[in-house]
């Protein structure tokens, strides 16, 4: 969560000095193809290309920050169906068990876009994306290191109880827009890689209050695969993000048989800048 804030204030600061603008005009750089001009003014950002029969702009690459805020969850999926035996008991767990505190469970995340407008209504939009999932259950959930299982947790009661990963993402994601650029839509798919998982949390015992944080992978699956889509009016709108790979899996009886479903991660929210 520090790095995400720090990336966040960065950008933040960088905007507000970009606000100031030289007094000085800078010379136009025009590049000769024949009977083509293709001028690119340096003030305006723009690429102006004059065949004779007109001209056309476009603007130039742009480098445009974000910042997304929204709900984390899970959703079940790919159950594998196996008869009962005792090789599973000791991470057998209930999905109503690990169900989420949506109100808590929260998405997170900094969006360096690299967007390259190919036309005005349409480009491609890159960059890095830096997210934060914090997850949170309604029930007296823990999550083992090393082995990643769900366990309900019958001695200890906690207060409070976060389950955090972290993720580094890359995106690519095609762009279609309005000629005023007021109206933006994107959709495409992105990879991230995991590199931090953390548990926070706080619990009596005696009387006496104590805070626990642990580091480890809890056996998250290292890269995940997303698909997404986000709309934007002026600078603020709406994203979904669903992952084709999965979060973490557990295994459940009902009573004739162990059935084990994969998690599968989902994010949702609103977005506050451009791409």
């Amino acid at each position: 969560m520090k790095i995400i804030t720090i990336i966040g204030l960065t950008l933040i600061s960088s905007l507000g000095f970009s606000q100031v603008d030289s007094t000085e005009d800078k010379p136009d750089t025009e590049i000769k193809f024949g009977k083509m001009t293709l001028i690119f003014d340096e003030d305006e950002k723009e690429a102006d290309i004059n065949n004779g029969n007109g001209s056309k702009k476009y603007p130039s690459v742009e480098f445009l920050p974000s910042f997304d805020y929204g709900v984390a969850g899970f959703s079940k999926a790919n159950v594998v169906a196996e008869p009962l035996t005792t090789s599973y008991r000791a991470n057998e767990i209930s999905s109503q068990n690990i169900a989420l505190d949506f109100g808590k469970s929260r998405n997170f995340a900094v969006n360096l876009n690299l967007t390259f407008n190919l036309t005005k209504n349409f480009g491609v939009v890159t960059g890095a994306r830096f997210s934060n999932n914090t997850y949170v259950f309604k029930n007296n959930v823990m999550v083992l290191p090393k082995t990643g299982a769900f366990q309900l947790d019958t001695v200890i009661s906690y207060s409070k109880y976060r389950f955090r990963n972290n993720y580094i993402e890359l995106p690519v994601m095609l762009k279609l827009q309005s000629s005023n650029e007021d109206f933006q839509f994107a959709f495409g798919g992105s990879v991230g890689y995991n590199y931090r998982s953390k548990v926070k949390a706080t619990y009596s015992i005696d009387g006496g209050e104590y805070k626990l944080k642990v580091k480890d992978n809890f056996n998250t699956e290292p890269l995940r695969f997303n698909v997404g889509a986000r709309f934007n009016y002026r600078g603020f709108g709406l994203y979904f993000n669903y992952g084709f790979t999965k979060f973490h899996a557990i295994t459940e009886s009902d009573g004739t048989q162990y059935n084990t479903y994969d998690l599968m991660p989902f994010e949702a929210g609103i977005t506050l800048g451009s791409f």
